[in-house]
Parts: C-alpha cells; structure tokens; sequence
C-alpha cells in the first residue's frame, strides 16, 4: 500500500473499544457511541475492565502492536488491568492455546491464527480465495505490490499482499491496520459507504502523515467524491513519501455494497494510472463474493 510506515502503527490514531455502560465509564464514552471509547493505537490503554471477560479480551487486544512477544508488565499495562490478574488470565490463555510462553514473555500462539482465519473473507471461498488468483497475475503482469483489505473499524484491515521480487519495498504486512483518510484502500470502499460511515470517520482528527496528506474534512469529500465518479481511488505520498497507491473496491455479488478493496502500489516514478487502473477493474469485475454478516461500518450504498 502506497505512502505505508514501517510496522509502528501511527501516533493519534483511535479505535473504539466496547466497555460496560456504567458509573464513571459511561461518563468519557463518546456521545455519539454509547459504550465507547477513544484508545490511543500506540498504548492500547483503555478504561480497566470490570469483569473477567472483559480483562481477557482485553489482555488478548494487547498483543495487536508492534513486537509480538511482550512481559506481563506490558500487557498489563496495554490492557488496563493489574499485573497479578494479567498474570492469572495469561495462564488460562495458555492452557487453552491462544497465547504461548517463552520464558517470562508471552506471544500469540499457532491456535491464535488459526481462529483468526475463521474470519468469512478468509475461509474457503471467501473473499481472499477468490482475490488471491487475481493477485497473483497482477503481480506478474505489473511487478507491482498488491493488496486486499477490508475496513474495520474505522482502519484498513490488509488480508493478504503479494509482490515481485523486483517490487519496490512497501513496508506493509497482513493483519496490519492503516488510517483510512490517506490509503487508496480505504478511500475506494469509504467512496462508496453510506454518509454516516464518512460522518465517523471525518468526525475524527484526521492524522498527517506527510505534507501531502488530506487532513481537512471537505477536500476529503472532493476526493472521495472524484474517486466515486472514476470507481477508482488514489493516494500519492499521503502516508509514506516515494510511494503511490491506486485501488478500486470490491463489492457483493448480492447488494452491490464494497466489501473490500484491491490495490496496486508502486514507486511514484513508476505509478501508471490509465495501466493500472484498467489491470485493477479487470480484476474486480472477476470477483463474486458474497457478505455473510453485515457489519454497521462498511454498510454502503450501491454503485450505480
């Protein structure tokens, strides 16, 4: 993905995280999300749970950054909860395979990943099955890097990427999450989302990156609304200087909504739109996936 950061994720960047509706914890949701609450990505801090079950998803939540392999210390404190009961809850995510000790620091085990891909878009026949072919002659027939994503709460979610050995280097990888206002990926589905998923999104400070990044909500509405009129989306140095992204969006067999989104990233010297985004529509006009859940923040509007 064009204008990516190395593995890091972005300092000011959000995420809404579910708490119990409670005493002081209702009092600093969000107006607009009742049972919410803004997280900073780099901390991962949040409110401290409650309940046993919140603690653990919590703890589990924690391992989503940089690293892979952390002390209790730092779980406990990305987590929100105290070190003895970070302690305890790691124990029972051990016993039950979804986390692995090495000495006195924990990682996310091999159970952990294969739960993971029991995600719809990632089971057989899902969405990455199916786009994965079509990756695959794009790499060839571009040299390019290619990606598939999803939106996720508020972020782009990165599926799978692929990419030629001669591929300029785009420090992305699966499972990563990147902001959605400067990705071409997360523009081509966002183009085509209902208003109220723009709404949350521009409602948010909308982090620079580098001096090309959209960071004013109204010119992210006129580049969201040329990427609408070309099914096409852009982004040239918005997130990472020398890199250039082009994307369109993928969408349901049934509805006609995105349910994801297909890139092509490149150099800035060798970005070739009118190549790239005849490859790309090609590509999409092949898929036929179906959504089997609906989720409220990819909800959009057909593309007529």
């Amino acid at each position: 993905m064009a204008g990516e950061e190395p593995p890091a994720l972005t300092a000011g960047a959000v995420r809404a995280v579910e708490i119990p509706e409670e005493g002081d914890q209702a009092a600093v949701a969000s107006p607009s999300r009742r049972g919410r609450v803004r997280v900073d990505f780099d901390t991962g801090q949040v409110p401290q749970p409650r309940n046993s079950a919140s603690r653990a998803i919590a703890l589990l939540d924690a391992f989503a950054t940089p690293g892979g392999i952390f002390g209790v210390s730092q779980l406990a404190g990305r987590a929100g909860i105290p070190k003895s009961t970070a302690h305890r809850l790691l124990a029972v995510l051990v016993k039950h395979g979804y986390v692995k000790r090495s000495g006195d620091r924990y990682c996310l085990s091999e159970h952990a990943f294969e739960f993971g891909n029991q995600f719809w878009a990632c089971r057989p026949g899902g969405l990455r099955e199916q786009v994965v072919p079509l990756m695959i002659e794009l790499v060839q027939q571009t040299r390019e890097t290619v990606h598939l994503a999803v939106l996720y709460n508020g972020s782009v979610l990165y599926l799978e990427k692929l990419f030629a050995r001669d591929s300029m280097p785009c420090p992305t990888s699966v499972g990563q999450r990147r902001p959605v206002h400067c990705t071409a990926l997360g523009k081509a589905i966002l183009a085509h989302s209902a208003p109220s998923v723009l709404d949350t999104i521009a409602g948010d400070r909308l982090a620079r990156h580098t001096r090309r990044t959209i960071v004013a909500p109204d010119h992210l509405e006129k580049e969201l609304s040329r990427a609408r009129d070309e099914r096409v989306a852009t982004e040239l140095e918005e997130y990472r200087n020398g890199l250039a992204c082009i994307a369109v969006p993928l969408l349901d067999e049934r509805t006609g909504y995105p349910v994801g989104a297909l890139s092509i990233s490149s150099s800035v010297g060798r970005f070739n739109y009118r190549r790239f985004s005849s490859e790309l529509h090609r590509a999409a006009r092949a898929v036929t996936v179906t959504c089997p859940v609906e989720n409220d923040l990819t909800a959009a509007a057909p593309i007529g």
